[in-house]
């Protein structure tokens, strides 16, 4: 069942000394979402509270660059049940200034993913595939982002008290007048705890 992050935003009101939202003086609704969707995103790459299996690709020649199923992020790629390495087009052009081009020699099969190829969304396989094959995902869809107008959130209750206090941190961690280090040093503090806990109860081990 979702969770409505709205109910936790007359508490962060509270604790950044306004009535409601439309008395929030050093910060705004939206902000405090945004502090919430942030933390949210950090808190599922890190963890991968969030991880699924995904689908299978059937590689093609000579195609290197694939779509990725429902845009989702990769957590691990295997290619005949030969697991890729992960990798970066800056590491890559470092590596081999031509490596667009480079393609598998003979009996070889690609060794690395790149994920920032053509943005989100992509998948392309170094060096290029001259043998089909089958391309395992395992990969994350992340929650929505929650917004004002979208509050709600396929998340356990517990990662909302925690995406609020995260929020609260972002707040009193803000430059400006408002700011409040200690408060932001406590909260980080608590959240740690909080990390830990879904780590153990939900995380994927690395």
């Amino acid at each position: 069942m979702p969770v409505d992050l709205s109910k936790r935003i007359p508490v962060l009101c509270a604790r950044l000394n306004a009535a409601g939202a439309g008395d929030l003086v050093f910060w705004t609704e939206p902000e405090l979402y945004q502090r919430m969707a942030e933390a949210l995103t950090r808190l599922a790459r890190r963890d991968r509270i969030f991880w699924t299996v995904g689908e299978t690709i059937a590689v093609e020649i000579p195609q290197a660059v694939y779509l990725l199923p429902n845009n989702a992020g990769i957590a691990l790629a295997a290619l005949d049940a030969a697991e890729l390495r992960p990798a970066s087009v800056g590491e890559l052009e470092a590596r081999d200034s031509n490596w667009e081009q480079t393609v598998c020699v003979e009996g070889e099969i690609p060794t690395h993913w790149i994920g920032d190829y053509l943005g989100a969304g992509f998948i392309r396989l170094y060096p290029s595939p001259i043998a089909t094959g089958e391309l395992l995902i395992l990969s994350a869809k992340l929650p929505d982002e929650p917004t004002a107008e979208t509050p709600q959130a396929r998340i356990p209750a517990p990662v909302a008290d925690y995406l609020a206090l995260a929020a609260l941190q972002e707040a009193r961690d803000k430059e400006g007048d408002a700011r409040m280090p200690e408060v932001a040093q406590v909260c980080a503090s608590i959240a740690a705890l909080y990390e830990q806990t879904f780590a153990a109860y939900w995380g994927t081990p690395s």
